[in-house]
């Protein structure tokens, strides 16, 4: 295998995180909103601006790459902000409603921490040092934003 196809391949995942994050910008709100418990609401919108920025530093990665990151849907997230959102059509309120909501954000969470450890993976491969230690900054953030999530 050649270091193009290595290039490809990293593309494609890192696609497969920007179309997950993107989808994540949308549905956190709606979390937010849906929240009983103002501190899981503040939670939830706090994670809405470190997603922001997740989406800067992957902007940032395919400048770098040379690269769009349009052209891939994840499906795997578009999923868990389905079955997300039908936690809110539930008819659950209160307690149960967050707990519901929190389920969801943890299920979102780890699927990128996946996608993202797959990414990672790529990175020594990569030829383009450039965009390595800022996918790496993300994972970081991504990390510190599950385990707040976790605590509540």
């Amino acid at each position: 295998m050649t270091n193009d196809s290595f290039k490809k391949l990293y593309v494609d995942e890192l696609k497969d995180l920007y179309s997950a994050e993107s989808q994540l910008l949308k549905a956190l709100p709606k979390m937010a909103a849906a929240a009983s418990a103002t501190e899981l609401r503040q939670g939830f919108e706090k994670h809405l601006k470190q997603t922001e920025g997740h989406v800067q530093r992957l902007d940032k990665i395919f400048e770098a790459l040379g690269e769009s990151p349009k052209g891939k849907k994840c499906v795997g997230m578009e999923g868990l902000v389905k079955e997300g959102s039908e936690v809110s059509e539930e008819g659950f309120e209160g307690a149960v409603l967050d707990a519901g909501l929190i389920g969801a954000a943890h299920s979102s969470d780890v699927h990128k921490l996946i996608l993202s450890d797959d990414g990672i993976s790529l990175v020594p491969m990569e030829a383009d040092a450039t965009a390595g230690p800022k996918q790496k900054e993300r994972v970081g953030k991504s990390i510190t934003v599950r385990q707040t999530l976790i605590k509540r």
